[in-house]
């Protein structure tokens, strides 16, 4: 169980700027990895109430945030993997087409204090909060529902985005396999799955 007290492993990229366009795969993980979304049935996920509310909560986060795109996704019993898209339109480029990756670009906000309002961290963060609230996870159980932070890869290249939208599409064939599963068999990590294909 994590109390706090150790040291965190810095997951995310120190200089990466979070909030420019582009690709990115995330892992959002339950506390303690406590199954309570749902389980896995004959390869298939079939959804608790907390996985009911996670899937569509997820579905919804382009209502809230216009410049995100949802792309492959998959609710898990204790986790969600997806690839999401942020995309924005710079100041007095109005009629220019927006395109997935500018990656050469500093976000409209980058100069605000605070975090910005459109960058990965600020989405999956009100994502979180809004499922928890949506179900009064706290209040009834006294425990938070999310485990701190999440996990993100940056997709660089074509190839890497349909490497990952393979795993994130066969993730609950290899339940068995997962390494957020407690009673996996075996092992079936990310990065070793995209190490394999490339």
């Amino acid at each position: 169980m994590d109390d706090g007290s150790r040291i965190r492993k810095q997951i995310r990229l120190a200089h990466y700027n979070y909030a420019r366009a582009g690709f990115y795969y995330i892992s959002i993980c339950i506390h303690n990895r406590k199954e309570v979304l749902g389980k896995i049935v004959n390869g298939e996920f079939q959804p608790l109430p907390a996985g009911v509310e996670a899937r569509a909560s997820w579905e919804d986060l382009p209502a809230h945030h216009a410049l995100i795109h949802l792309d492959e996704y998959i609710i898990m019993p204790n986790h969600l993997h997806a690839i999401v898209v942020l995309e924005w339109i710079p100041e007095g480029d109005a009629g220019v087409a927006t395109t997935a990756l500018r990656n050469d670009e500093n976000h409209p906000d980058r100069s605000k204090p605070g975090p910005d309002k459109d960058s990965l961290g600020a989405i999956i963060g009100s994502y979180k909060a809004a499922v928890s609230r949506k179900l009064g996870w706290k209040k009834k159980h006294g425990y938070p529902l999310w485990q701190r932070s999440f996990f993100d890869h940056v997709i660089r290249t074509d190839e890497e985005l349909h490497t990952i939208r393979e795993y994130i599409a066969n993730n609950p064939l290899s339940w068995q396999l997962d390494e957020f599963n407690a009673s996996r068999t075996g092992r079936n990590s990310f990065y070793e799955w995209l190490a394999q294909k490339q």
